[in-house]
Order: C-alpha cells, then sequence, then structure tokens
C-alpha cells in the first residue's frame, strides 16, 4: 500500500494551537506565503487578468451560462506547468455555440465536440468519460429543480452566500466533478460575480486537500478538522477558498519533488488555476505570527 507523505522542516520549537501538526517556523511561512498567493490568484477572478476565467465574470448577467462556462473551466484546470492552459481556451471556443443556445433545461448543443478537447489539468477529473460526463451536469441540476437550470443555481431566496455555496456544492457531487472541480466552479462564480456563492468551509473529503489538512492540524476526524480549520480562518481573517487552495498546493509539492517525499506521495501537482499571484511578504509574515499566538 502506498501511502502519502508531506515533506516537513526540521523542528526547531515552533507550537502553535492552531496548527498542533507543524513543529518548524518554516513549514508556518510556507502556509503563510501560500495563502498570500492563493487570495491573489483568486482575487483576480473579478479582473481583466482572469484568463480562461474571464469569461464568467463577462456572462455574470446571466448565471445559467456564466455556470457552463465555469463549469468547463473548472474540468479543464488550467496551470500554465500543465498545458491545461492551452486546453482550456480551446475548450471555450468550442463551446461557443453552445453557449448561445443553451436554454433553461440545461441542454447544451455541442456537448461532445468539447468534452473531446478537455484533457484535465492538475485538479480535473481522471477517469476516461468524465468531461461528457461533466457537461451533462447542467441538465441534471435543471432536471433536479423542475426543469429550470436558473432555479438549480439560485436555491431558496433565503439562502446566504454561504448557504448556497455549500449546498451547490453537495448537489453538484455527479459524476465528473471531483471536490476540487466543484470547489473551483463555485469560487469562480462568486469570486465573479456571476452568482451569490462563498465559501463557508473546506467541505473535505478523500483528495490532497484532506490529507494537508491531517498533517497540519494533527487530527483525522474531518469534522474535527473542519473546526480547527474554521479557528484558524478566524484567526487569520484569511478566506475559506484561499485556504483551501493553500493546502493543496502544500501538499502538491511533492509530487513535483524529489527524495523519498515524492516518491512516497500521492498528491497531484500544485497549481496556479492559470491565475497570476506572487508571495505579500508582509501580509505573510503577519500571517505567521497570527498562527503562533
Amino acid at each position: 500500500m502506498v501511502t502519502g507523505k508531506l515533506t516537513r522542516n526540521a523542528d526547531d520549537g515552533f507550537r502553535s494551537e492552531l496548527l498542533p501538526g507543524i513543529r518548524a517556523s518554516a513549514d508556518a511561512m510556507v502556509l503563510a506565503q501560500e495563502l498570500t498567493i492563493a487570495e491573489a490568484r483568486l482575487s483576480s477572478l473579478a479582473t481583466d487578468a482572469a484568463g480562461p476565467w474571464s469569461v464568467v465574470a463577462e456572462l455574470a448577467g446571466d448565471p445559467s451560462r456564466a455556470f457552463v462556462a465555469a463549469l468547463v473551466v473548472a474540468v479543464a484546470s488550467p496551470d500554465d506547468t500543465a498545458g491545461s492552459l492551452a486546453t482550456a481556451a480551446g475548450a471555450l471556443a468550442a463551446l461557443e455555440t453552445g453557449l448561445a443556445e443553451l436554454d433553461d433545461a440545461g441542454t447544451l448543443s455541442g456537448a461532445s465536440a468539447v468534452a473531446e478537447l478537455l484533457d484535465a489539468g492538475p485538479r480535473g477529473p481522471r477517469a476516461h468519460d468524465a468531461s461528457g460526463a461533466a457537461l451533462a451536469v447542467p441538465a441534471q441540476l435543471a432536471q433536479r429543480s423542475g426543469g429550470s437550470l436558473a432555479a438549480g443555481l439560485q436555491g431558496e431566496a433565503t439562502w446566504t452566500p454561504e448557504r448556497r455555496f455549500a449546498r451547490l456544492l453537495d448537489r453538484l457531487a455527479l459524476k465528473g466533478l471531483p471536490r476540487a472541480v466543484r470547489f473551483d466552479l463555485l469560487v469562480a462564480l462568486g469570486r465573479s460575480g456571476a452568482l451569490p456563492v462563498r465559501a463557508d468551509g473546506l467541505h473535505l473529503g478523500t483528495d490532497q486537500v484532506t490529507h494537508a489538512a491531517k498533517r497540519l492540524f494533527a487530527v483525522a476526524d474531518v469534522a474535527l478538522l473542519e473546526r480547527r480549520a474554521a479557528a484558524l480562518v478566524d484567526a487569520t481573517d484569511v478566506a475559506w477558498d484561499a485556504l483551501e487552495l493553500a493546502l493543496w498546493n502544500i501538499a502538491g509539492a511533492d509530487a513535483t519533488g524529489s527524495g523519498a517525499a515524492a516518491r512516497w506521495s500521492t498528491a497531484k501537482p500544485g497549481t496556479n488555476l492559470g491565475l497570476p499571484g506572487e508571495i505579500d511578504q508582509e501580509h505573510a509574515m503577519t500571517i505567521a505570527t497570527l498562527l503562533q499566538d
């Protein structure tokens, strides 16, 4: 049996009630830096620098079409290193006619041509038929909502953005959409202003975000992991979606590393989501200080 293993720096006496699994200041700083990079990347979703994701903001006035576009980009999982940035662009070009003809029942014309181009990047699905299954999701969501995709996305009028995120993440747990793809899809819709959704937790499952959380929070129980993550978010004021992406990339570092950690790791590579982002060193120092307190 192969198990995942994350690289650790030497214990230098660092201790944190928020992160009981960390024993090195360098590891705390890595997390702090990844959080600032993740926030920079996700903040660009509402700007002209959003690359293939920019179509989501362009379609913000039509949530159903914005949803389908975000779905295709999220499945492609755009990343400069993985080459899936070009995949996302090609799939969006093939999607143009389908978006124009999209009806409220979620019927997507030309889906097979789009699916053929969706060779997924780091966070995308891996099953051989996943892309085709993913493109059937709009119609499935509409069917579950009385035949209306728009109604399925809106949900109850009383839902908060956080409640809508949680409910849609659960409703979209369909073939072809692993947790990370669903997360990216909803984050893009929310950050781009296309749909009132905002992450309210990590919604852990079985992928490397969960593995990284178990290491940092030193507990295996998912409910307790979510509570400890909430304490970290409250203490540092970081966004949930930034924490989720940072955890993915911390675990993903071993997938492209060398030595024993790379051999033991079952993680997928880290990702830039095709979005620009750099370390904010001053903010990282602030977060690292809060983590130690």
